[in-house]
């Protein structure tokens, strides 16, 4: 018996160590960067014309003149439901490919806990810092910038009506995604820029997770682990756009994608009188491959009138070549919680959508508005309460961009929303600002 159940403890495990990821898979880069593309749905990679190409697509860099920066914050909330809550299933059916999460040690165990819904304040808060310089026909560009970043944080406690025990689940999960970069664009021809990048990735996840159960009497057991790990890998950027007409641009990026190894330290605890293997502390380095995934797309600017601006873009994620931190984890001192694993997340390929337009009201006053929607490249039955949603996304936003003299500030406000199909969904408000100053 003791065998089976240290590869079902050790994928408990790594299903608790993945859920920061979980709770930003579908974008893992949200939304974009910069407050004027995400208010017109993210449909930019052949309207960029300011310091956020070194994301959308480096040519952009080439329109640019002077030189300058910009300090921008994103920031979204959500709100998840789940018509299951999150499961609790005999040790011997646990199995992560199904969503499980928490593992019922003992027969007489309830399969679901209750809560059903969870509201996390501000979960995604990230904030960007960029700088440009123009030399004629090169622009420099680079900065600092949050790719992904979010917290989860889940609890609930329900009593086991065959013996009155208290039963209390709890998942806190931090996970930082963070992009240094470097971008040159270069005007090739009157029509054509060109543009290159390259992006240091470091990324920070950290878990905070525990299950207690308690009888009556205060016979019970308690399960804990803490894994902290973090690490950097390198990718880089292609893109160009092509002026078609003098009212028509096109664009193109491509993104490499990027492999690196994340290290770090685990704790794993397992104790009390209902313990089925005693009580057990586990310690150990640790070592997990992630790959981020490439991705590819094109977009349209359409100068409609003088005033109007369209924009349209289309864009595939290669998810199918993403690994989570988890998926495959080595340990340097295994136990019997502690089990190395090598596991097929089974993603697959992901299509977004979007679509944008910005308006010039008057001098001084532009209004922006667009809408996304992304494919999921996650499998439904991955997602639970426990973790934000990435099934099929969309999301709605409007923006306002205020000029003066040298000083501009972007506002935008808007709401995300997705449906795995299986009974778990979610609602999100998002708001930001971006600030930038020319010289």
């Amino acid at each position: 018996m003791i065998q089976p159940m240290r590869l079902r403890l050790g994928a408990l495990f790594f299903t608790l160590l993945a859920a920061p990821q979980f709770a930003l898979a579908s974008g893992m880069n949200l939304e974009g960067l910069g407050t004027r593309s995400v208010s017109m749905g993210g449909a930019y990679i052949g309207a960029v014309d300011d310091v956020t190409a070194v994301f959308w697509n480096p040519a952009g860099l080439a329109k640019m003149k002077g030189r300058g920066f910009s300090f921008g914050v994103y920031s979204m909330t959500p709100k998840i439901w789940d018509d299951d809550g999150a499961s609790n299933p005999p040790l011997a059916d646990f199995d992560p490919a199904v969503g499980d999460v928490f593992p019922a040690f003992l027969p007489n165990e309830p399969s679901q806990f209750k809560d059903e819904e969870e509201f996390w304040p501000l979960s995604a808060t990230m904030p960007s810092l960029l700088a440009y310089k123009n030399f004629g026909r090169f622009t420099v560009a680079g900065g600092a910038f949050a790719v992904a970043g979010a917290y989860s944080d889940y609890n609930d406690v329900i009593i086991n009506p065959n013996d009155n025990a208290e039963i209390t689940a709890d998942i806190f999960s931090l996970m930082a995604l963070v992009d240094f970069n470097l971008s040159v664009g270069f005007q090739a021809t009157e029509k054509l820029d060109i543009g290159v990048g390259v992006d240091i990735l470091y990324s920070n996840m950290q878990s905070r997770v525990s299950k207690k159960y308690v009888q009556p009497g205060g016979d019970g057991y308690t399960f804990k682990s803490k894994p902290s790990m973090d690490g950097a890998g390198v990718q880089g950027n292609i893109g160009f756009q092509y002026d078609i007409t003098d009212r028509v641009t096109m664009g193109a990026v491509y993104r490499t994608g990027a492999s690196f190894d994340l290290k770090g330290d685990v704790y794993a605890g397992l104790s009390g009188t209902l313990s089925p293997l005693g009580d057990v502390e586990e310690r150990s380095k640790t070592t997990s491959r992630f790959n981020y995934a490439s991705s590819y797309g094109v977009g349209f600017a359409i100068q409609t009138t003088e005033r109007l601006l369209v924009t349209l873009d289309y864009q595939v994620t290669e998810w199918g070549n993403f690994n989570w931190p988890s998926a495959t984890q080595e340990f340097e001192t295994e136990g019997v919680l502690l089990q190395d694993i090598n596991n097929d997340p089974d993603w697959s390929a992901a299509d977004t959508y979007r679509m944008g337009f910005e308006y010039d009201y008057k001098p001084g006053l532009k209004l922006r508005g667009g809408y996304s929607r992304e494919q999921a490249g996650m499998p439904p039955e991955f997602e639970t309460v426990t973790t934000m949603t990435i099934g099929d996304i969309q999301y709605v936003s409007f923006g306002v961009g205020l000029e003066r003299k040298v000083w501009t500030i972007d506002l935008f406000a808007g709401t995300m929303w997705g449906n795995n199909g299986a009974g778990v969904k979610h609602v999100c408000l998002e708001g930001g600002f971006t600030l930038s100053r020319q010289f």
